[in-house]
């Protein structure tokens, strides 16, 4: 975005712009980590609950009712095997998982993983919208300041952080050099939203391409904005939810083998 001051003479305005995008970041994050706080305390107090429940009382349970010439209940059974292969899979699976990463890094590049980021669920949309907003708010003022399109999409290329989209804006500069329209090729990659090829479209038409570009970075922006509401609306019921199921499984599997102790002495 420098570069892109340097060139267009905009420092102005691309350093009021970068304060604004970083201050909406650091918005963001920070309401994600206060969001977390909650959930991250009770996965961490259920998984101290179920270590203690799997290391200490179920043993001694199991051995009380090996006593009496009976067997855990088959529920508290696949809660035993479900810990050991959860065990041995991050035993064994995080150095190899590691291992495996590095060597398809390597041979693949920082591109490829990117790419797949942007495929993520939630990591995958918001990196995207953020660097085309950054692109199209750098592109825009490039062709305000009298910078010709290629030029202004290369230089506004470099403002986005992801090596994969980086790349793809890049290969836009030969087709604009021989005159090609912007949206023709933004419509081929299957990841660029399909309101920001109309709307690209339009400037091009209209004679208002730094205009729309604006518009695109503002409503890119708004987009993050909902999603991460969206996100951690949804966030702190699911987690509850899901770690309630699996308490109350747990806790049902040490319900049992006591229920057969009780049985087995009154017998």
């Amino acid at each position: 975005m420098l570069i892109a001051a340097q060139t267009g003479e905009n420092l102005e305005k691309i350093f009021s712009r970068a304060s604004d995008l970083l201050a909406r970041m650091e918005e963001f994050r920070t309401r994600i980590t206060g969001a977390l706080i909650y959930p991250a305390l009770v996965t961490g107090g259920s998984f101290l609950a179920v270590v203690v429940v799997l290391e200490f009382i179920v043993p001694r349970l199991r051995k009380i009712l090996l006593s009496f010439g009976k067997d855990l209940p088959f529920l508290t059974k696949v809660l035993l095997w479900g810990a050991k292969f959860l065990w041995w899979t991050l035993l064994l699976g995080l150095p190899v998982g590691l291992f495996w990463g590095v060597w398809w890094v390597r041979r693949k590049g920082w591109r490829e993983i990117h790419r797949l980021i942007l495929k993520l669920p939630v990591l995958g949309p918001l990196w995207l919208y953020f660097d085309l907003s950054r692109w199209g708010y750098t592109t825009a003022l490039l062709l305000e300041s009298g910078v010709v399109l290629p030029r202004a999409v290369a230089i506004g290329s470099h403002s986005c952080q992801n090596l994969y989209l980086k790349e793809t804006l890049a290969e836009l500069i030969k087709p604009l050099e021989e005159g090609q329209p912007l949206s023709k090729h933004l419509r081929k990659y299957g990841f660029i939203p399909e309101f920001i090829v109309e709307l690209t479209a339009i400037g091009e038409e209209t004679g208002t391409l730094p205009e729309m570009l604006r518009n695109i970075s503002e409503i890119l922006v708004k987009e993050a904005d909902y999603f991460i509401d969206r996100i951690l609306k949804w966030l702190e019921p699911l987690t509850i939810l899901f770690l309630g199921l699996i308490v109350a499984y747990i806790v049902v599997s040490v319900i049992l083998p006591i229920m057969e102790i009780s049985s087995a002495v009154k017998l």
